[in-house]
């Protein structure tokens, strides 16, 4: 029985968990990338914001996993390019100088 599923829409990716002690990860046609056979029951998953990092609950404490760790090397390489797009990114709001739309 799953007991969490997650998705990062950034590189559509599931993480799946499962009453079997396994992680899966999936892709978005379905197909297993990864399993992670842990040692205990995994309680929950869940993906970072960026989905860099995937969070996992395990025996009540919470376990944070770098995605390059799982993730082949396709997915890596979007992962990267992600993370440096996003440090490019300027923090909202925009201040709007010299436009004409602008109100000043």
């Amino acid at each position: 029985m799953i007991t969490g599923l997650s998705v990062c829409p950034n590189l559509c990716v599931f993480a799946s968990c499962s009453q079997d002690g396994t992680l899966r990860l999936w892709d978005s046609e379905n197909h297993l990338l990864r399993t992670l056979e842990l040692n205990a029951e995994p309680e929950c998953v869940q993906f970072s914001g960026r989905g860099s990092e995937l969070l996992l609950g395990l025996r009540g404490d919470i376990y944070t996993i770098h995605c390059t760790h799982l993730l082949p090397p396709e997915f890596q390489t979007q992962l990267l390019f992600n993370e440096d797009l996003h440090d490019l990114t300027p923090d909202l709001p925009i201040t709007c100088i010299n436009s004409k739309s602008c109100k000043q």
